[in-house]
């Protein structure tokens, strides 16, 4: 995963993880008790071989250091490594 743009300050240490439950799909979502996103991706790091990457393009305008992301962040990482790194593979957006 790579983290960009708005999803960046959800891994920042110190910043809420409670992300707004957002349309029709975040009000059933929210009514079903479906556990937080953050919760999601801490269990497939530790549970599976996900990997999160902090945008340092975004990093660096936001002024954070690597010690400042949270500790399921495997570090920064360039739009275009990843890009390289994830070629062949299903690259999904949201």
């Amino acid at each position: 995963m790579f983290l960009s743009m708005n999803a960046f300050p959800y891994f920042v240490k110190g910043h809420s993880k409670e992300a707004p439950a957002e349309g029709k799909l975040g009000e059933v979502m929210a009514e079903r008790n479906v556990p937080p996103f953050y919760q999601i991706f801490e269990q497939a790091v530790e549970l599976g071989d996900a990997k999160i990457w902090a945008c340092s393009m975004a990093m660096d305008v936001l002024d954070v250091k690597e010690d400042g992301m949270e500790e399921i962040v495997a570090g920064p990482l360039g739009l275009t490594k990843f890009l390289s790194d994830a070629e062949g593979g299903q690259i999904l957006t949201f």
